[in-house]
């Protein structure tokens, strides 16, 4: 199961954790009228923190507020209910909501990785990772039981899991019937038990883990690191993309914050943290 022992190891902080889960504003110098709100996905908080700071050196009279994690379809209601302004969602939009008078576009593209407290990067067979979910006795090399943790049924990374991997919508079915598996019901809560709980194991997003500094190893799948490069050249398969969203009546200040996004320093803020942009 295990091999290539000596891959690099992502450790660093999670200095942002809470500033994230409180929310966070980017204020203008002067603001004109009511701040940007955007909300969506918790792996996309951190990415979007990091380009409303971008966005706002250059243009210093809008504020840009970005909200703890709603949830991609949590952002979308939001949206359509006018309490955001921008929903960024780890989905295409859904017939109903389309019908909404909403306007989306794919965002970015980052790879989907597997995370743990872990300080060894041990990479994964993907033929293996639904007995690693399924078996509650699986250890990490040095002996150290390896504990996993879930995400809700409806989540899309939970969706990501069963469709992509053979024998995981049973090994889910098992684990989740273990009262000792803990799941973790938004993406920040995700991250946070993968730095705290030994021999963590949970799926996440590189744009996550980048744009929140997050204390966890990445586990390559078959050998293969997960990056921007190897994701860009198509030899790592396993990614998400992300869909932006706004009203067909936004504002002018959110038709600013979307071309911003489309600019060269807006394609460089996502990959910077992590995704490669599709705008």
């Amino acid at each position: 199961m295990w091999g290539l022992p000596d891959f690099s190891i992502l450790r660093t902080s999670l200095a942002l954790a809470a500033l994230l889960s409180a929310g966070f504003a980017v204020p203008p110098a002067e603001a004109a009228g009511g701040p940007v709100r955007i909300g969506g996905t918790g792996s996309s908080i951190g990415q979007m923190t990091r380009m409303a700071e971008a966005f706002v050196e250059q243009h210093p009279d809008i504020a840009v507020e970005v909200l703890p994690s709603l949830g991609s379809s949590g952002g979308i209601r939001a949206l359509v209910d006018g309490v955001i302004d921008i929903a960024v969602a780890a989905r295409p939009l859904k017939p109903d909501e389309a019908a909404q008078r909403l306007e989306a576009a794919p965002l970015s593209r980052t790879p989907i990785v597997m995370v743990s407290s872990y300080p060894q990067s041990q990479s994964i067979a993907a033929d293996d990772l639904a007995r690693i979910y399924a078996n509650p006795g699986t250890r990490w090399p040095d002996g150290t039981p390896l504990r996993i943790i879930l995400r809700p049924k409806s989540d899309s990374d939970s969706a990501f899991l069963r469709e992509r991997f053979e024998g995981m919508e049973a090994a889910l079915k098992e684990a989740r019937s273990r009262p000792e598996v803990p799941v973790a019901t938004t993406d920040q809560e995700n991250i946070a038990l993968a730095s705290q709980v030994a021999g963590s194991l949970t799926i996440a997003s590189l744009a996550q883990v980048i744009s929140e500094q997050a204390s966890v190893t990445i586990m390559p799948f078959d050998g293969m690191t997960p990056s921007l490069e190897t994701l860009e050249s198509g030899r790592y398969p396993f990614y998400k993309e992300m869909t932006i969203i706004t009203r067909e009546d936004s504002s002018e200040a959110v038709g600013s914050f979307i071309a911003f996004i489309g600019s060269e320093r807006g394609r460089q803020v996502l990959r910077d943290t992590g995704s490669l942009p599709l705008r």
